[in-house]
């Protein structure tokens, strides 16, 4: 389990609800944990919460990737209104691909397909950059995951996306921390956001290490984009996503 998630396990625990919420779960198994440590543990009811705990860790119930993915859309989507909670993993899957939609929609209406700068590293025949928000759509309708939700963070140039090929089919996101040139696997997920194999998972940080020791471009962002995620203009395509 992650470091980072039991650090942040103890402070969730002074928060009176989340704590009445972990009372009633027979075990806290990893996506229970990573739910807690992210605070989305409070968007789910409490008989899908005990549903999650008693899942596998290997293939639990509800993605916290999925569902973390969930909630940012629909605080895109409905900016300063109550988030959902969820009490069927059916309705997080849903609200999914259904937010997935709207954002696409409002980011093919507000970037062109010029506006994303150069990925940090160039990629290779299995490894592919997506250079352009037509890319990150296509590739969010084939593996059925948000990745066209990141748009205006590829254009800052503080976030790039790639298309894994093999061994097996997945999206990789890089995200810059700290020094210009200091990037970090952020997320690496197969179709739905389902967990990779510890090989593809190797072969990515392999590559990663190899490119990062490769004098690299300076990311030129172009200008005119979109500054925040939530600048989208996505409100008015809303048509009533359901909790």
């Amino acid at each position: 389990m992650n470091h980072e998630w039991l650090l942040a396990l103890r402070a969730r625990l002074g928060v009176a609800e989340i704590a009445k919420r972990l009372a009633h779960v027979p075990r806290i198994n990893a996506a229970t944990l990573r739910m807690t440590a992210e605070s989305t543990i409070l968007q789910v009811s409490p008989r899908l919460l005990q549903e999650i705990a008693n899942g596998s860790d290997a293939a639990p119930l509800v993605q916290p990737d999925t569902l973390a993915d969930t909630l940012q859309m629909w605080r895109q989507v409905r900016p300063g209104r109550p988030l959902p909670l969820f009490h069927t993993a059916d309705r997080v899957h849903d609200a999914h691909e259904e937010l997935t939609v709207l954002v696409n929609r409002g980011i093919r209406r507000t970037f062109r397909a010029t506006t994303l700068p150069r990925p940090p590293f160039p990629g290779t025949s299995i490894i592919r950059p997506l250079t352009s928000v037509s890319e990150l759509r296509r590739e969010g309708r084939r593996q059925h995951n948000c990745v066209g939700s990141y748009a205006a963070r590829v254009a800052r140039g503080n976030y790039a996306l790639y298309r894994v090929l093999a061994p097996e089919r997945c999206t990789l996101g890089l995200i810059r921390r700290g020094r210009k040139d200091n990037w970090r696997i952020d997320q690496l997920k197969g179709p739905s956001n389902a967990a990779v194999s510890a090989e593809t998972r190797s072969m990515v940080r392999d590559w990663l290490r190899q490119a990062a020791a490769e004098p690299t471009r300076p990311i030129e962002v172009p200008a005119g984009v979109v500054e925040d995620a939530e600048d989208l203009p996505l409100a008015s395509l809303w048509d009533g996503v359901r909790s």
